[in-house]
């Protein structure tokens, strides 16, 4: 496991392990959001934008076979604001593809550039740390990188994520949390045995009424119910 604590009114920071680097899985998704607002504020007609969910789309992520259905409906037309808002609060990876494929991927290679020192372009291409990671959710509730209208539209989606297994799950249940979660499954060989290895992450916003702070927790093991379990607990102590 990796977590990296950050007080937003201080500054205050620590953490276990993290520098150590994860696959970031769904957690890619914020940053597209972070850099699809930035492309609207030189396009002031960007979000309104209309798209087509396709067949040729819908079977890019049936491909990938751990992916869950998308709630879109082929050949419905959807709205770049209203991609935005599915692919958060349901990790709706065809709303993630959509979204990509009108995209001008300068601003993601912008972002990360200037966030994280990295320049991918896709989900797959590259490991990041729960300390970089961090610095997607410090730029959003400082709205230094988009204005912040744009920045707190964004952590108000995040806050309606359906996920409440990780971060949620240790905190009280009048405790807001804008957060993010991942999950990527893999084959590995473990002593010439082939066994699916589990990466699961959730980081977030936890608006404590006195002292909100970013928490970003990266875990990686061969047992969900455990990584659930490590990923609650932390949360409830750091809380």
């Amino acid at each position: 496991y990796s977590f990296y604590y950050r007080d937003l009114n201080t500054g205050l920071w620590f953490g276990a392990n993290d520098s150590a680097e994860f696959l970031p899985a769904s957690l890619f998704k914020l940053p597209i959001a972070i850099a699809a607002y930035k492309q609207a504020e030189d396009d002031p007609y960007f979000l309104d934008k209309r798209l087509q969910y396709t067949q040729e789309i819908a079977d890019r992520n049936i491909l990938i076979q751990l992916n869950a259905q998308s709630t879109l409906s082929v050949g419905s037309f959807y709205s770049v604001k209203e991609l935005i808002n599915i692919m958060l609060t349901a990790s709706d990876n065809g709303a993630k593809d959509l979204l990509l494929n009108v995209m001008d991927m300068r601003y993601i290679e912008q972002l990360f550039s200037i966030v994280t020192s990295l320049s991918p372009t896709d989900a797959m291409a590259y490991q990041i740390s729960s300390r970089k990671y961090a610095h997607f959710l410090r730029v959003l509730y400082g709205s230094s990188y988009i204005n912040e209208d744009h920045s707190e539209f964004i952590l108000g989606l995040l806050a309606k994520s359906d996920f409440k297994d990780g971060l949620v799950a240790g905190l009280p249940s009048q405790v807001t949390v804008a957060h993010k979660f991942g999950v990527y499954e893999f084959p590995e060989v473990v002593n010439g045995k082939e066994i699916m290895t589990v990466q699961l992450h959730d980081c977030g916003v936890v608006y404590h009424a006195s002292d909100p702070y970013v928490l970003c927790i990266m875990t990686k093991g061969n047992d969900d119910e455990s990584l659930f379990r490590v990923i609650s607990t932390i949360s409830k102590k750091i809380y």
